[in-house]
């Protein structure tokens, strides 16, 4: 029997939607072609795809990995989910957030790229967006109040104990305080099947073709 225990990751961009269908997430994504794929073949899609060499520079924005449930959560994968949205960073985003909120209650997105010093947030609830943050080499979107998580690394940050805002460390504890901190899946448990779906991107440009079966 295949192994289909959860895979932790980081340097990645997902959504986490509180009790969402696949399909649900497919619809409001405008993704398709869903193909079945374990834990470990969708994280080896998303984040291998970073590094693939052979396909084309931006093939990262070719597919999103769709998760089992895990802790009352269905999570969405890939570099497409950090937006694409060139004029208005951050809008595409935040209207994914908007969408599946206000069918599922509660639905945020996260990005960590620390090679790319890229890390943001986005939190919605029942179709408004409470707090999104976005910083790509400098400050471009700091709207809604803090949460505690990041109250704390502000503090902390000026008595020393931190050496900058953000980091990969804050992205990862608001997506512990509002859903799942994906530093800690391997220590959960999941149910039903996972999906990897092609976005608007790999419509046009293609796919990536290695095989996912082989650590990333």
């Amino acid at each position: 029997m295949t192994d289909n225990s959860p895979i932790g990751f980081y340097d990645l961009s997902w959504l986490a939607v509180r009790g969402a269908s696949p399909q649900a997430i497919i619809d409001a994504l405008e993704l398709s072609d869903p193909t079945s794929a374990t834990w470990r073949q969708g994280i080896n899609a998303t984040a291998g795809d970073f590094w693939d060499f052979d396909a084309r520079p931006d093939s990262f924005l070719s597919r999103v990995f769709i998760t089992p449930e895990v802790g009352g959560w269905r999570l969405a994968v890939g570099g497409w989910l950090g937006g694409v949205n060139r004029d208005q960073p951050g809008s595409d985003v935040a209207e994914y957030c908007r969408r599946l909120s206000r069918e599922f209650g509660e639905t945020h997105a996260f990005t960590t790229q620390g090679r790319m010093d890229w890390y943001g947030w986005c939190l919605a609830r029942n179709g408004v967006v409470c707090r999104h943050f976005l910083w790509a080499d400098r400050l471009l979107l700091d709207e809604g109040f803090s949460t505690p998580a990041e109250e704390e690394a502000r503090k902390a940050g000026s008595d020393g104990r931190v050496s900058r805002f953000p980091s990969e460390k804050v992205v990862m504890a608001i997506a512990g305080e509002c859903s799942i901190n994906p530093i800690h899946l391997e220590s959960m448990r999941s149910a039903g099947a996972g999906c990897l779906a092609v976005t608007a991107w790999g419509r046009r440009h293609g796919v990536p073709t290695r095989s996912l079966d082989e650590e990333s």
